[in-house]
Formats: structure tokens, C-alpha cells, sequence
């Protein structure tokens, strides 16, 4: 997987670029650092946030939604075994990148969707030694990212190769 550095600059780029007026740089900051760790690392992620901040986040979105979301959540806090027990849970199982995406979504909106779509990308890309764009895109529909995301990242995708690869 790309290092988070490329994960945060590529980030930043898009959230700045997507939602300029909407948050401000501390916030993007902010929610990149949380979407890596809830991406990478679940259970670090989840001991350092309050259950009760992510129920109040959750009420903030769409509840009919993310009610499943909250029942996962609650048996993590439990200390129930559950799909947030593994590393870098978004590519392990399709199930679970749908999961972590749906969290995503609930506690952060459509912008935290849209992160984890970006930092799956990225992972996939690097993962899977993609080198050519058409091959990128054609897994991204497959695997339903979200259309900015797709953009952003043909835009871009001769520096985020460099960046990735080295090149």
C-alpha cells in the first residue's frame, strides 16, 4: 500500500479541490488522519474515539442507514469480536470495504465516503501494480467509486503514479 503520505497529499488535494468552502484545512486534516486509521488500523482507530461522539456523529447523517453501522460499533465497544478487528480491512473482503465505507459514511457524511474511496484507490492501485488508467478505471466501476473520485484521480494520474511508484 502506498505510504499515508501519499494517502493524505492526494487527500487534501481532493478535499480542497471538492469542498474549498466547506471546511476548513484543520478539518480536512482531521478527517484524512481518521479515514487512514479507520481504514488501516479499526481497532486504533476505535480506542481513540468516544462510543459516545461517533453516536452523536451518526445521528447527524442518515439513521435509517447506519443503524447496522451502530449495532457493528457497539459490539466492538463490547469488545466482541466483529469486522473491525483486522488490519486494513478494505482489502481483505469486498463485505468489509462496503462496511468501512457505510462507518465512513455515517460518521462522516458523504465526504468520508468519499475519502475511503480515494484511499481504496490508491491501495488498489499500488496493490495490484496498476500502471495504466483504463485499467484503474474499469476496477473502479466494478467496484462502484464514487464518479468525483474517478475524476480526480484521472486527473491526476500521471503524479499519483510517480508518487506511488516512483516513476
Amino acid at each position: 500500500m502506498p505510504k499515508w503520505v501519499v494517502h493524505r497529499k492526494y487527500a487534501l488535494k481532493f478535499l480542497n479541490e471538492m469542498y474549498n468552502s466547506s471546511l476548513n484545512h484543520e478539518s480536512f486534516n482531521d478527517l484524512v488522519r481518521d479515514i487512514d486509521l479507520l481504514i488501516d488500523f479499526p481497532n486504533e482507530y476505535f480506542s481513540k474515539k468516544n462510543i459516545q461522539w461517533i453516536i452523536s456523529r451518526l445521528k447527524m447523517h442518515d439513521p435509517a442507514r447506519c443503524s447496522n453501522v451502530l449495532l457493528v460499533i457497539s459490539l466492538y465497544y463490547m469488545g466482541i469480536e466483529s469486522a473491525s478487528t483486522v488490519h486494513d480491512w478494505r482489502v481483505t473482503r469486498k463485505n468489509r470495504s462496503d462496511l468501512v465505507k457505510l462507518v465512513a459514511y455515517c460518521i462522516y457524511g458523504e465526504i468520508g465516503a468519499k475519502v475511503v474511496d480515494l484511499h481504496s484507490a490508491l491501495d488498489r492501485i499500488k496493490q495490484a501494480n496498476i500502471r495504466e488508467y483504463e485499467e484503474f478505471h474499469k476496477w473502479a466501476l466494478s467496484n462502484r467509486l464514487d464518479n468525483d473520485v474517478i475524476d480526480f484521480i484521472k486527473s491526476y494520474w500521471n503524479k499519483i503514479i510517480k508518487d506511488i511508484f516512483g516513476e
